[in-house]
C-alpha cells in the first residue's frame, strides 16, 4: 500500500509541474511537415513544452514512389522524434491499435517511442498501463477515473 501512496505523490508532483507547461494540441492536421514547422515556430516564439498529436493515422508523412503506408508512418514517427529533440519538448502521439492490441500501421511508432501507454478499462474506472518504457519497468498501472460530463480523466483514489 505504501508503494502506491508514494507513486500517487510522485504523480501529484508531476501534475503540478506539468500544469505550468506550454502545451499545443494538434488536431485535424494533415501533413507531418506542418506539425514540425509549427513546433519550431512555437518554440522560437512563446515556447513549447508539450505537443499532443491527435492522431498518427490521420497524418500524411514523407512518401516516395513505391513506399508503403508502413514506411510513411515510420517517417512520421522519425520526424516527430527529431522535432522533439530539436525543440527540447515532449511529444505525445496518439495512435490507434489493431485488433491484436498492437500499434497500428508501423512498428516504428513503438521503436521510436520512449514510452508507450495504453488506456484500458470500461465505464468510469480505467487504468493507464505502461506497455513499454525505455527508463522504467513496463506493466505499471495508474488508476484514473473518466468523467464524461467534463471530458476529462482525474485521479482515481480507492
Amino acid at each position: 500500500f505504501e508503494e502506491n501512496v508514494d507513486r500517487l505523490e510522485l504523480l501529484r508532483r508531476a501534475k503540478e509541474k506539468i500544469s505550468t507547461w506550454k502545451v499545443h494540441v494538434f488536431e485535424k492536421v494533415k501533413r507531418i511537415e506542418h506539425v514540425v514547422s509549427e513546433m519550431r515556430r512555437m518554440k522560437a516564439g512563446d515556447g513549447l513544452d508539450l505537443s499532443v498529436i491527435d492522431y498518427a493515422q490521420l497524418l500524411k508523412g514523407i512518401r516516395r514512389d513505391g513506399d508503403s503506408r508502413e514506411r510513411e508512418v515510420a517517417s512520421i514517427s522519425g520526424e516527430l522524434k527529431a522535432a522533439a529533440t530539436e525543440t527540447n519538448s515532449v511529444v505525445i502521439l496518439l495512435s490507434q491499435l489493431n485488433e491484436a492490441g498492437k500499434l497500428r500501421e508501423s512498428r516504428a511508432l513503438g521503436q521510436d517511442a520512449n514510452c508507450i501507454l495504453s488506456l484500458e478499462g470500461e465505464e468510469g474506472n480505467r487504468v493507464v498501463r505502461v506497455v513499454a518504457a525505455r527508463s522504467s519497468p513496463s506493466g505499471a498501472e495508474i488508476p484514473v477515473k473518466w468523467e464524461p460530463q467534463f471530458t476529462k480523466f482525474s485521479e482515481h483514489i480507492e
